[in-house]
């Protein structure tokens, strides 16, 4: 760009958060990510000019150690609306990992535990039944499988399955007590509809002998769902399958799904309320599905000749690119169908002692685009961007106190 564009240009953008600012009473903490983007004209001008056109959101939080390694958090956002609707995708799998775990912590049942065989039954329509006593132990499906699977590369059954392990109800109460607003996680990721999603299989644990250890029954939730249909009123329509009404879909606001992986990184960080329980092997279970290589499962490894490259899924500063590893990890969850992509990331460089929390949803719903076109040189290339943007702040920000990042080290 020319220097004399270049210069109207940054007066013009400046202009509009002067503008917004005193409109919209944005607070500093608002004004960063508009700041370090104007740095990267190039790259974040549609964003900057038009955020609601590509529905944007970004929540990215600095990390202030202090002497005893205690974290002190810092927010700052970029056009977020809590209350606006986008597809989640794939980020309902976080809360549903989290309330897996801490479900199985609740009841204590002798014999059971992750890492135990597990079958499903039906008693219901739109069910699957799995007979797990027929496959040898090295292919079981237990819910520490799942959960890998469904952490290292967004494995779809996995998350359907423990969807019926925990039940509509059961979700939405842990959801509530917890303090954690809007969020919805109402259906598997099939084709049952509302009716069916109410109903969840009977299921099985076994021992390493086929026994049967316990049995939970079938669960059904009697409260049905009614949408507000005066926020959720935008449809979302997808080539080649139904029109999704978000009225009946999952949600899980940006806001909540970012503090969600804040309470399984670090949880010392938030209110007690907002905390799961989980054991320290939880965590580190946790830590290690979120932030692993597909090649680096232990119950279920990934090859990239399969097409799981080891930036698979980390949207945030690979986009979709099969990058070689850098020298951080990237602990995240994402979220891609119905013209949104999301992710939720903490970056850690253990070399530099760098960490940050950093989350984002881009839609191209509103662009005259193709769909596909719309995630290859739109949504993937500004996760990307956004991501080296971030990490490249904190290589030069100050800090008092340089973390211990040696529990994240789990590789």
């Amino acid at each position: 760009m020319p220097l004399f564009k270049s210069k109207l240009w940054s007066v013009f953008v400046i202009s509009l958060v002067i503008c917004q600012s005193a409109c919209s009473q944005i607070i500093e903490d608002e004004l960063l990510i508009y700041r370090l983007m104007l740095t990267q004209p190039d790259k974040f001008r549609p964003y900057l000019l038009e955020p609601d056109k590509y529905e944007l959101q970004i929540i990215y939080t600095q990390i202030h150690r202090d002497s005893l390694n205690q974290p002190h958090l810092r927010e700052f956002v970029y056009n977020l609306k809590s209350q606006k609707y986008f597809n989640p995708a794939s980020l309902v799998k976080l809360p549903v990992a989290l309330l897996t775990l801490e479900k199985l912590n609740e009841q204590m049942i002798p014999g059971v535990t992750k890492f135990t065989k597990v079958g499903f039954g039906t008693n219901f329509t739109c069910q699957t039944p799995l007979n797990s006593k027929a496959l040898p132990p090295s292919e079981a499906p237990s819910l520490a499988r799942y959960l890998e699977k469904m952490l290292l590369v967004s494995d779809n059954e996995g998350y359907t399955r423990l969807f019926e392990f925990l039940g509509q109800r059961y979700i939405q109460q842990k959801m509530n007590e917890k303090c954690y607003e809007g969020v919805r996680v109402i259906r598997r990721f099939n084709e049952c509809d509302t009716l069916q999603n109410r109903y969840t299989n009977p299921v099985f644990f076994y021992d390493d002998q086929n026994q049967l250890i316990y049995t939970q029954a079938g669960a059904y939730n009697p409260t049905p769902y009614y949408p507000r249909r005066s926020v959720w009123q935008r449809r979302a329509t997808i080539s080649g399958i139904p029109t999704l009404d978000p009225n009946y879909e999952n949600f899980l606001p940006l806001v909540q799904a970012h503090q969600m992986l804040k309470a399984v990184m670090m949880p010392e960080a938030l209110p007690a309320y907002q905390r799961f329980n989980l054991t320290e092997k939880d965590y580190q279970f946790l830590w290690r599905g979120l932030g692993a290589y597909p090649s680096e499962g232990k119950l279920t490894a990934y090859l990239p000749k399969d097409g799981f490259y080891d930036t698979y899924k980390k949207y945030l500063y690979y986009g979709r690119s099969e990058a070689a590893k850098s020298n951080f990890r990237v602990f995240n969850i994402v979220g891609w169908w119905s013209g949104y992509v999301s992710d939720c990331a903490y970056f850690v460089d253990y070399q530099r002692g760098i960490e940050f929390f950093v989350s984002a949803v881009i839609s191209t719903n509103q662009v005259p685009i193709n769909e596909g076109e719309g995630y290859q040189k739109i949504s993937f290339p500004f996760m990307a961007d956004l991501g080296k943007l971030l990490y490249e702040y904190e290589k030069q920000r100050p800090k008092k106190f340089l973390p211990n990042l040696k529990k994240y080290q789990l590789y």
